[in-house]
């Protein structure tokens, strides 16, 4: 059996590689028009997973289901409204995220916010824990903090992974995941790197005061153009 869960990461990656490749390739075309604004609505499937810890002889989710679903909901009417992306559901039925059946490992549940520095069986737990839909859904994990501690955080290419933290309240201020931390994560995985000079774009970082969710025309076409969109 972990032969066979080997060979199966193995092909995947191959595949996502090869494809990728492909969709630079094409890609091109696609980013000069839409450049000059001619964009076709696209598909981008994405589907989340609520981690729990076990607490009081119990597994407890970090967060309420119907807090994260309205996370989703408004994630994709901001997609949506700035890139002609449709958010669809790769989980299938009207359920946006899970609640985790069991408890992940306190990695997972609180892990570094630099996902480069998984350990501790985090990064096995987020690349398992999860059905088999499309080969290149996005996957959203929602975690009770990182350390230290920021809102949320997205894994390397070809990955297709990101994790976001749960609601907190601060001195009466509530804090932590949201739709626009959510799609700001997408941005991040679909190629998107930090513009924290201009407080008002969806990548300006939470910790340098985003203030919206705009995107430029240059972020649009690279979002729409990633390996995570398509036109089906």
């Amino acid at each position: 059996m972990g032969f066979l869960k080997k060979a199966w990461k193995t092909v995947k990656k191959a595949v996502r590689t090869v494809v990728w490749v492909m969709n630079r390739i094409g890609s091109i075309f696609e980013l000069a028009l839409s450049l000059l604004r001619f964009r076709p609505e696209k598909k981008m499937r994405i589907h989340g997973w609520i981690l729990a810890e076990h607490l009081h002889g119990k597994f407890v989710p970090v967060e309420d289901e119907d807090v994260v679903k309205e996370w989703f909901v408004k994630a994709g009417e901001i997609i949506k409204r700035e890139a002609t992306v449709k958010l669809l559901n790769d989980g299938g039925g009207p359920r946006w995220a899970w609640g985790a059946r069991e408890g992940a490992p306190a990695s997972a549940i609180t892990p570094p916010s630099d996902t480069s520095f998984l350990n501790g069986g985090a990064e096995e737990f987020y690349d398992d824990y999860h059905p088999n839909y499309s080969l290149f859904g996005i996957r959203v994990f929602i975690v009770k903090d990182f350390v230290p501690s920021v809102r949320g955080s997205s894994w390397p290419v070809f990955t297709g992974i990101a994790a976001v933290r749960k609601t907190q309240v601060t001195s009466g201020i509530s804090v932590g995941g949201g739709p626009d931390v959510l799609v700001h994560e997408i941005g991040h995985l679909c190629g998107l790197f930090h513009r924290n000079g201009t407080k008002s774009n969806l990548m300006c970082s939470s910790e340098a005061g985003r203030t919206g969710t705009n995107l430029t025309q240059w972020q649009v076409s690279v979002l729409r153009t990633s390996e995570y969109t398509s036109w089906l």
